[in-house]
């Protein structure tokens, strides 16, 4: 998918010259002539160009390096008894989130982003991960899987159907 979006928007530079509008840009992908569906609308399908602004927005602003540095500072500030929740609303911040979590609570989430194949099968990893180490154990999880909004309020807030969130306590 994105390969197909990318060859759109070199085919429009090479034609027209470079992109220095969104409207330039949401025209290059082959969007504007997107028209929802009656059922597409139904399903919560987006316009096509709002992913890639999505992707552009998360790489400008280094949104993902951010919030890797953020969430264990976040967890080290928590008090004893402290609580900590996090609203994701995409699945890479959520994956990040998960994975943090997980890690702080000692059960072999690798903060830094999913498993390699290495971590995922060495023996070595799965012995950590069954059992754990007390000095690991900084949180405890709140939310085995995020909470995310009801049928009734995404209807009333449409900003929150995407929205997903996960809390930890810290114990010391």
């Amino acid at each position: 998918h994105w390969r197909g979006l990318a060859r759109r928007i070199l085919v429009y530079r090479t034609e027209r010259g470079p992109i220095e509008t969104t409207a330039q840009l949401v025209e290059a992908l082959g969007a504007g002539r997107w028209r929802p569906s009656p059922r597409s609308r139904r399903r919560g399908e987006i316009h096509p160009a709002t992913r890639c602004f999505q992707a552009l927005r998360i790489a400008v602003n280094d949104e993902l390096g951010a919030l890797k540095e953020a969430l264990p500072a976040a967890v080290d500030g928590l008090a004893p008894g402290g609580r900590l929740g996090v609203i994701s609303f995409h699945s890479l911040e959520d994956r990040l989130v998960k994975h943090a979590f997980l890690h702080a609570a000692g059960r072999g989430g690798n903060a830094s982003g999913p498993l390699s194949k290495e971590e995922r099968f060495g023996f070595a990893r799965r012995e950590t991960r069954e059992g754990g180490s007390e000095e690991a154990k900084r949180v405890k999880v709140l939310t085995r899987r995020p909470l995310v909004a009801s049928e009734v309020e995404a209807q009333a807030n449409r900003r929150s159907r995407s929205a997903k969130l996960r809390c930890v306590e810290k114990l010391c």
